[in-house]
């Protein structure tokens, strides 16, 4: 559809001058006109003491939008360069070069000019940028920034050799960078600046343009692009578009500007400069050429629009505009250069034959377009005219630099932009909330809804039919909301927002921390406290603790949150307690093992032992009872010993069985310990065993020797002390005799015989002697009294051998012991 009609406003930024002579003394960045249709104007103002970069914000009539605001006091030597790019809001973003070249920033405004944060700086990788970086917003918030950076690689004697190689950054809503991408493969530089181009195609991809340097020895410069998605990750590989030629027509290199707009279907078209004059070429969505490049000179001449001075926009028919000073053309009035627009179809044909003149006066230089697409199907220029108007507050010479905006339609298609309308939703805590997002369209058009700005505290999943779903960030209750705005393929609606209610919902109470297990030993006490923060609620809920599983020696306070308790023998081993906490709906619970382990207890008796009886020589018996000892302990084995047995008697540790027979010796009673051992601790028990007297008759110990008595003399003898003996401890004897002569008397007391035998008296006389002892047993020896005549004593030999001689008469011979001869 050819564009016909237009409106045209001059703006006037610099008005009044600050009476300089010199129109140098503004130098005009650049011109924006923004997506809510206002205009922005940026220029370097050298006038006062130290240059300034001022912005100022006009409406689509041209009015002012308040005073001009300086992006920056003091550029140091960067003044020659800033750049803008318009965001989906209204808002847009100025980039600036930093002091002494080392880094570039870029600072984000409000539609109403209001700066968004601080300003934020991109790496320099330790190098100067070049001066050529392009930005472009992202349909989702955030910047893509792409340009040409130098490099700088040491030679190794004291030189450095410089490379420009094209970077790409990539930054989020918030300016965060996110993603750094440099190209390699790029020679060196010796011939300038470079320049370059970035757009966002509709389906989200980015296109980066730029021209690669001259060779130092001669070489082409040539001009690339290629594909990149959201992220900055290479889509394609670079692509040469135009390999040029050792000058690229003899223009400097940073007059072979490359400009790149997207089409509504994720093609795009690039335009740039070369000798033979302008050149565009259009490209699918993946960088492939949809056709050969088209030289704009078949029918005028070299040279259509100057070279840097150009802007190229498409338009909703599919068709593009491309427009800038006139290179070689003949203006009306034969001065100045005009800013003239054609409109063109993809092969390279006009709509119609004409230019669209855009400006109506001609003096002075014309520069610095900017084309942007209107609802309308038409388009916006914005441009500055030179030298067009005399300074009222200068000298005479004095002109002032004015912008120029003037929007053209195509006369016959009017479109209405949609209007988004505000909405709202609800849902509850943790569960995710969908939605369709409403705008209304005055043509009927079918319409596409973007997400312009997420929730706050979850994440969204936006669909182009304006579909949502909202998914709240874990255990978040409350407000949220997104913003959005809805577009009918020509123009965009407003931005509009969706409030967000979380209700809350009741959380199970969580295990923090996991209660690790615990040991503690047999009969000590033990105590338990559960960690604070064990568990938790994120609804900051009181929890009650309550516990299972607990032995009986065990108890749990809930307050304090401990277990005591002391344990047993019996208790030896691992349980597992479960402790619950409550929020008094939900609940959670984690088990953790307590393990008793074993201290050895010292064997006991179970039964005591009891004393025994045995008897003088009567065999004895006796087996400790089963069970006499026991140990609490399981599986130990006790081992018996005994201790304080006399010698007759043994033990059978095996059988726990004593034994044996006792003498008279061992008559009375004595004591026998026996021990229990289970090989560490041991216990002991004492019985008696009494051994009872058997009673023993007396026996002759001594043999009584045979007497002699002589008659008329006196007669003694006392038995042998032990002539007798009586094996019975303590038994008493009691001595008698028998056959006792008249003449003999005996003393049991003494033992002695006492007497004198008369001449009447003659023997041997045989006395018997009897021991008897208390129990009544007796013994009883004889012995012989013989008697000699009176006058001749007896004759009494020795106990040893002798010789015994006798006189000539009658005698009485007591040989005694021995072996004897008697002569």
């Amino acid at each position: 559809m050819p564009i016909t009609g237009s409106s045209e406003v001059t703006t006037n930024p610099n008005a009044p001058d600050t009476g300089s002579t010199s129109p140098d003394a503004i130098v005009p960045t650049q011109a924006l006109v923004l997506s809510n249709g206002n205009t922005l104007l940026g220029w370097t103002d050298f006038s006062g003491s130290a240059p300034r970069m001022m912005l100022q914000l006009f409406d689509p009539a041209g009015t002012a939008l308040g005073a001009a605001f300086t992006v920056a006091a003091s550029l140091g030597n960067a003044t020659y360069f800033a750049s803008a790019v318009a965001t989906a809001d209204g808002g847009f973003y100025v980039q600036r070069l930093t002091s002494g070249g080392e880094g570039l920033d870029f600072l984000h405004y409000t539609s109403t000019g209001e700066l968004v944060g601080q300003s934020q700086e991109m790496s320099s990788f330790g190098s100067p940028f070049d001066a050529g970086f392009r930005m472009s917003a992202l349909p989702g918030g955030g910047l893509a920034v792409f340009g040409i950076k130098v490099f700088s690689y040491p030679n190794g004697d004291g030189t450095s050799t410089y490379v420009d190689k094209p970077v790409l950054f990539m930054f989020d809503s918030a300016g965060n960078q996110i993603s750094e991408t440099v190209i390699e493969g790029v020679v060196e530089n010796s011939s300038g600046s470079i320049h370059a181009d970035i757009t966002v195609l509709p389906g989200g991809n980015i296109v980066a343009t730029w021209v690669e340097p001259l060779l130092s020895s001669g070489g082409p410069a040539s001009l690339h692009t290629q594909v990149f998605n959201s992220s900055g990750t290479a889509v394609t590989s670079a692509s040469t578009v135009d390999s040029g030629d050792a000058s690229f027509g003899g223009l400097a290199i940073d007059s072979i500007e490359p400009v790149t707009e997207a089409f509504a279907d994720g093609s795009f078209v690039t335009v740039w400069f070369r000798n033979a004059g302008n050149t565009f070429q259009i490209f699918n969505a993946d960088g492939t050429a949809q056709g050969p490049a088209i030289v704009l000179h078949s029918d005028f001449g070299v040279g259509l629009f100057s070279p840097g001075s150009y802007d190229v926009v498409t338009l909703p028919d599919g068709t593009f505009v491309i427009g800038g000073e006139a290179y070689s053309w003949t203006n009306p009035d034969t001065s100045g250069q005009s800013v003239v627009a054609m409109q063109f179809n993809r092969d390279g044909t006009r709509v119609n034959f004409e230019f669209i003149t855009l400006n109506s006066t001609y003096e002075g230089d014309q520069g610095s377009l900017d084309l942007v697409a209107t609802g309308d199907g038409g388009f916006t220029a914005v441009w500055l005219d030179r030298g067009e108007i005399v300074d009222p507050n200068g000298p005479s010479d004095a002109v002032l630099d004015v912008w120029r905006h003037r929007s053209f339609s195509t006369g016959t298609v009017t479109n209405t932009a949609p209007v988004a309308q505000d909405g709202a939703a609800s849902g509850t805590e943790d569960a995710p909330i969908t939605g369709q997002v409403a705008a209304t369209d005055a043509d009927g058009n079918a319409l596409t809804y973007s997400l312009v700005t997420g929730p706050a505290h979850g994440t969204i999943t936006f669909n182009a039919n304006g579909s949502y779903t909202y998914t709240p960030g874990s255990d978040y209750n409350g407000a949220d909301s997104f913003t959005f705005r809805a577009s009918d393929g020509t123009a965009n609606s407003n931005v509009a927002s969706v409030s967000l209610a979380i209700a809350a919902v009741n959380d199970a109470p969580v295990l923090a921390a996991p209660i690790s297990d615990v040991t503690t030993g047999e009969d000590a006490a033990f105590s338990f406290t559960l960690p604070a923060g064990t568990f938790t609620d994120v609804d900051n809920a009181a929890l009650a603790l309550s516990v299972s599983g607990l032995p009986a020696w065990l108890s749990f306070d809930a307050a304090t949150r401990t277990f005591s308790g002391t344990p047993a023998n019996g208790d030896v081993g691992t349980f597992n307690v479960t402790v619950t906490a409550s929020d008094g709906s939900l609940s959670v619970s984690d088990v953790f093992a307590i393990t008793v382990a074993n201290v050895n207890d010292a064997p006991t008796v179970a039964i005591a032992l009891v004393d025994q009886a045995a008897s003088e020589d009567t065999a004895f018996t006796f087996t400790l009872p089963a069970g006499t000892f026991t140990d609490v302990d399981a599986g130990d084995t006790l081992t018996l010993s005994a201790s304080g047995m006399p010698a007759w008697l043994s033990f059978d540790a095996a059988t726990r069985t004593f034994s044996g027979t006792p003498a008279n010796g061992d008559v009375g009673t004595f004591n026998v310990t026996v021990t229990a051992s289970d090989g560490r601790l041991n216990t002991a028990d004492v019985f008696a065993i009494t051994v009872a007297n058997v009673n023993d008759a007396p026996t002759v110990a001594v043999a009584i020797v045979d007497q002699a008595a002589t008659q008329g003399t006196p007669f003694s003898f006392a038995l042998p002390a032990g002539s007798f003996a009586d094996q019975d401890a303590g038994d008493t004897l009691s001595l008698g005799v028998s056959s006792l002569p008249a003449w003999l008397s005996f003393d049991p007391a003494t033992g002695a015989f006492t007497g004198t035998p008369g001449t009447g008296d003659v023997g041997p006389v045989s006395i018997t002697v009897t021991a008897t002892d208390l129990a009544g047993a007796a013994v009883s020896d004889t012995f012989v009294i013989n008697f000699a005549t009176s006058g001749t004593p007896p004759i009494t030999g020795t106990n040893g051998n002798n010789v015994i001689v006798g006189t000539g008469g009658n005698d009485v011979i007591f040989a005694l012991g021995g072996d004897d001869a008697v002569f």
